[in-house]
């Protein structure tokens, strides 16, 4: 639990940065370039279509956003998505802090903690299995050995094109929420906070906030955290 009090942090997600959200991508490294007041950035997974090393270091698809992080000067932190959890090693070099299992933060007494979202709907648990189990080094490690950094960019693009970007249903949205709810009543948490549904919100149940950042491929919106209050923006 990191304590961020008299600090404000800027929280966004699921920009999903490349050729299938170039309107997105646009605008976000606008949004960067601008960025408004904070002092602390917080990415909440799917900042990236593909993050995977061994094509970001061939490559570079994603140094537009990557080589204007540490020129901020302020702390960033990384929360993986389900688009973006293979990137270890470029995140490192661009001194940005990865946070594989999520963030816990305390402001003026209250606790959150922030994660991407996915595995949150009950129905995901064999998705959180896999993911775990992908996301082992040795497994990246092995995969790099095996696939050619052109190889892997060249199915990444194959599927970026042919998969649409979508948010989720509502029905999925408020299992998101609910297991938020219980997890937060469980930790003694004051809020939880999630991208991954492309839907951003805020809701209040006996006292406990959770929040959602939403996306930048429909709605262009952000949080903020400061004073121990959250609030939502849209760009």
């Amino acid at each position: 639990m990191i304590d961020i009090t008299g600090k404000r942090a800027l929280i966004v997600s699921d920009i999903h940065y490349g050729i299938k959200n170039s309107l997105g991508s646009s605008r976000f490294l606008q949004f960067l370039d601008a960025l408004p007041e904070c002092d602390i950035l917080i990415l909440l997974g799917d900042i990236f279509d593909l993050l995977f090393s061994s094509v970001e270091n061939r490559f570079g698809i994603n140094g537009p956003v990557l080589k204007r992080l540490p020129a901020m000067n302020i702390p960033v932190y990384f929360i993986p998505g389900n688009h973006d959890s293979w990137g270890s090693e470029v995140l490192e070099k661009y001194s940005i802090r990865e946070c594989p299992r999520g963030l816990g933060l305390s402001q003026n007494g209250r606790r959150f903690f922030l994660h991407h979202g996915d595995g949150f709907n009950p129905s995901d648990i064999g998705y959180r299995a896999l993911k775990g189990l992908l996301r082992q080094s040795f497994l990246v490690r092995l995969g790099s050995s095996l696939v050619s950094p052109s190889a892997i960019l060249r199915s990444a693009m194959y599927v970026s094109r042919t998969s649409p970007l979508k948010g989720h249903s509502m029905q999925e949205v408020d299992a998101m929420a609910a297991t938020a709810f219980r997890l937060a009543e469980k930790y003694h948490l004051h809020g939880i906070i999630l991208g991954h549904s492309h839907f951003p919100e805020l809701r209040v149940q006996k006292g406990v906030v959770y929040a959602n950042s939403g996306d930048w491929i429909r709605n262009f919106s952000y949080l903020t955290l400061e004073k121990g209050l959250l609030e939502l923006h849209f760009a």
